[in-house]
Formats: C-alpha cells, structure tokens, sequence
C-alpha cells in the first residue's frame, strides 16, 4: 500500500496531464488519500469508506492484502507549485518543475513494485519551493515528523538549511542528487547517493596508480584560469603522491607546453585534463590527435563531466579517453527496458537522468525499509545494490554520515563512454 499526500493542479493540454499525472493522481483503491493545495486553494481529504485504519491495507497495484507495517517516507523535491499558474498550468510551470516530477516518477513506480511484493508505505510529497524559509516550516510539519526516512531536500544550499535540524534517532536524511562534499553539511545521519569530485579524484588517483607502467609517462595539464580544472588537477596531483607514497610523481604542464618536446617517443604518454569546458577540451583533443599522428603513443583521462559535453568522437576513441563516473545507463539491459517501458506506458514520456535516479533511490531505501523497518540504519554498510544507473554501497564517517563509495571507469567506443571492468 502506498498513501501519498501531494499537492494539486488543475491541468490543461493532454501532455500536461500525463507529466503530472504521477505528482497529482493517486490509484483510487488507497485507504484514505489526504491532498494538499496550493496556499490559497484550500484543503481536501478522500477517503475509501471500506478502508481499514490499522496495519492492512489493500495493496496499490495488485489488489493484495499487507500485513506489513506501514513506513512512513517524506520525498522533500522542488515543484515550485507557489510560482505556478493555480488556474492553468503552462509549459514553463512544467520545465521548471521537471527535475522534481521526473525523480518523483521515478520514485514511485520503485515504491509501487514494493508495495506489490507486499510492502507498505505512506508517502509524503512535499515541495521545497527552492526556498530555505519554506524548508525550516516544513521541518515541523507532521510528514517530517512522522518520518522513518527523509529523501531530500536536493540542492546543497536547502540541504545546509535543512541537514540535521529534524533527523535524529533511527531516521536517516538521504541527499540524491547532490555531488557535494558531505562533509561541508556535517550531519551524521546523511546519505549521500552521487559522488563528490573528491571521490572521483581518489577513484582516478587509484585506477592511474594502478594501471602504470614504468614506460610510462603521466602528464597533468593544469590551467590556472580553469576553476574546473583547479578543483581537479592540483588534488589529483597530491592524491596520486599520497597513494603512491610518492612512488609516482606526475608531470605538471600547462596546455602550451604540451607539445612534441614534452612527449616521449617510447612508451605510453598518458595525459589528463581537469577542464569541462567545451571550448578548452575541444582545443586539447584537437592538439593531441596531432600528436598521436605524428608517432606519439596517447591514452587521454579527462573530467567527468566529460559525458555531457558535445565532443569529437573520432578524437576520443583514437586517444582511448576515459572518464571516471557515477551515472551510466545501459539501455540494452533488460531491467532498464522493462523501466522504460514501464514509465512510458505510465507517463506517456521517456524517463530522464532524474527518473532513473529517483527509481534506483525508492527501490533500495524501500527494500532496506520493509527488510529491516525502523533499524534500517543499522543495516545500510552491509547491504548493497546494483541500480539502473550505479551500484549503491555505503560507508560510514560520523562526520558527514553515509557516502556511495562506487565510481566507475568509462571508456569511449563505438559513440559513447561504456563502463570498463
């Protein structure tokens, strides 16, 4: 069973509907359904007058009983409901909402396959607003209150705002978009689901560290008026010496330096760039596929942002580029088809980057809810698992709280950066 309290709007254009279907409708069969509006629009509850109140309760999806007892989980996303029009929704309401309302898709199919293996939840939808004021309001309201686990808020300036002020005892706040550094929230009971740029450094420091030969010959370009770059290549420097106990020592060059002076004849010249800027990395692709063209032997590392940026492809499999990451989705796997096609028959659109996410994070938090219920924390370093678009295993500082240790290494083929064993 899943019971879900959300905002309402009425809605104009058929493709509205179905992107905020997920958000607004909810499966007529649930016990007792409280929807909650917009400042301003009022207050409605229905309720199913053959419900029951207790633990058992019809499931949503498949019409089954569970005895389960019931999880209460509150989802915190940034609808932006107060910004829209409460009279006819537009296609800028929509946009500005999209990240939110493709997590939550995401999100509730997972709750909903649980909730047909017999598992019980009461979801709680509520809309940050992007607003740290409505975040401290919505800290004493009953859905946070009654929570057994808090997904969200997902900016790191809400989290700041919110981490911390409302978790305590067996309830854990999950992060599950943010890629920063957890340790600047300082709130134990975090979870954080993307990696920080920290943890790819130290992934890439480890894969480089291990994978040299003594042939070869590692280069760090470093450019001083990249910020990109300077959050990347100074602390890739300090973590290869440090890992390596200062066995490896790279080579810092700035762009202009490299060139055929700088290479060497024999061996490999394994080359990284810290940039994300399209510009810059463009130019740099450019110039060493020259220099691979005049006999040099090249492997390229560059920025994880790479896979997002607009890039020579040609260039990139000739230099055998590769990219630390923790998003890839693989779209011939047939868990990932049987999402798709589960969320497009639903929604009537594709699931984006966000959908994934929130299906991966509302799967494993409910599977970890109904296996252990309110010890579900003790449990979250022992339990691991395989997503659509990353593998979830956890480790523990009381400092920051929980962090996903997995980072992948993709390689570019045949059109697109692939994971590599």
């Amino acid at each position: 069973m899943i019971l879900v309290q959300s905002h309402r709007l009425r809605l104009s254009g058929n493709k509205l509907i179905a992107i905020f279907a997920a958000l607004f409708l909810v499966s007529s069969c649930a016990p007792k359904l409280k929807v909650l509006k917009p400042e301003g629009m009022g207050e409605t509850s229905s309720k199913n007058e053959n419900s029951e109140t207790g633990n058992i309760a019809e499931n949503s999806e498949n019409g089954k009983t569970s005895t389960a007892p019931s999880r209460n989980i509150a989802l915190i996303l940034p609808f932006e409901l107060d910004k829209a029009n409460k009279t006819s929704i537009g296609l800028n309401d929509v946009k500005r909402s999209s990240l939110a309302l493709d997590f939550y898709q995401g999100f509730k199919i997972a709750l909903d396959e649980q909730a047909a293996k017999g598992a019980n939840f009461q979801l709680n939808v509520l809309d940050s607003r992007d607003n740290v004021n409505q975040l401290s309001r919505l800290a004493s309201s009953s859905g946070i209150q009654a929570a057994d686990l808090i997904v969200g808020p997902v900016y790191p300036k809400e989290i700041s705002g919110f981490a911390g002020s409302t978790v305590t005892g067996n309830v854990l706040q999950v992060s599950p978009l943010a890629a920063s550094k957890p340790i600047q929230f300082k709130n134990p009971h975090l979870v954080s689901l993307t990696a920080s740029i920290d943890q790819h450094i130290s992934a890439l420091a480890f894969r480089l560290i291990k994978d040299h030969h003594i042939d070869d010959k590692l280069i760090l370009v470093n450019d001083t008026n990249d910020d990109d770059n300077q959050k990347f290549i100074p602390p890739l420097d300090s973590a290869i010496q440090a890992q390596s106990k200062g066995l490896l020592n790279p080579i810092i060059l700035d762009e202009t330096s490299l060139n055929e002076a700088a290479l060497q004849q024999q061996g490999k010249n394994v080359v990284v760039s810290g940039s994300a800027n399209r510009y810059s990395v463009a130019t740099l692709l450019e110039k060493l596929s020259a220099l691979q063209g005049n006999g040099f032997q090249i492997q390229l590392f560059g920025h994880p942002n790479w896979s997002k940026l607009d890039l020579n492809d040609a260039y990139l499999q000739q230099l055998n580029t590769r990219i630390t990451a923790s998003y890839y989705i693989d779209v011939q796997a047939e868990n990932v088809k049987a999402f798709i096609h589960k969320y497009t028959e639903r929604y009537q659109v594709s699931p984006s980057e966000f959908s994934y996410k929130g299906y991966d994070a509302g799967t494993f938090f409910g599977q970890l809810l109904h296996k252990y219920g309110k010890d579900y924390p003790m449990h979250l370093t022992e339990e691991s698992y395989r997503g659509l678009h990353n593998l979830f295993k956890f480790a523990y500082n009381p400092n920051w709280g929980y962090s996903n240790t997995n980072i992948m290494l993709l390689g570019f083929s045949n059109g697109q950066f692939r994971p590599l064993k």
